[in-house]
């Protein structure tokens, strides 16, 4: 322990992050475009395996101003990288919540599932929901 962290204590670490509250183990919300993301998604799961995977992990929604597709697109990543959209539905609601409320990234719990690969002919993509409810409010705990 230095000096200054002995007499002023160990600098704490800010978690800033703005998490949407969700019920455990569901994933409601679809991700698209997923199968341009395949190799991210092999690389967050640790490739392909024979029965799959159904892995949770945590995901960032980013808005997207600037998308030349949707103004209000959506763009999730997990683990730094991009693995897909909201659909354009959906991002129009998120979006337009995300900008009112000032969050921007907003972090919630997703699903990768799929990813196996039983023999060079059966195989199947890699896929991602997320714990965002489709109607209604969004409840988010602000961190």
């Amino acid at each position: 322990m230095g000096l200054l962290s002995f007499l002023f204590g160990s600098p704490k670490k800010l978690d800033l992050k703005n998490r949407v509250i969700w019920k455990d183990g569901s994933f409601p919300m679809e991700v698209v475009g997923e199968s341009n993301y395949q190799d991210a998604l092999q690389k967050t799961c640790g490739g392909f395996s024979r029965h799959g995977h159904d892995k949770i992990v945590e995901a960032s929604l980013e808005l997207e101003p600037t998308n030349p597709h949707d103004a209000n697109a959506v763009r999730i990543t997990i683990a730094g990288s991009t693995v897909g959209y909201l659909p354009r539905a959906q991002a129009q609601r998120v979006s337009s919540f995300m900008r009112s409320n000032g969050f921007n990234p907003l972090v919630c719990d997703a699903l990768i599932n799929g990813g196996w690969k039983t023999n060079q002919h059966d195989s199947g993509f890699f896929g991602v929901r997320l714990g965002v409810p489709n109607r209604g409010p969004i409840e988010v705990r602000r961190r």
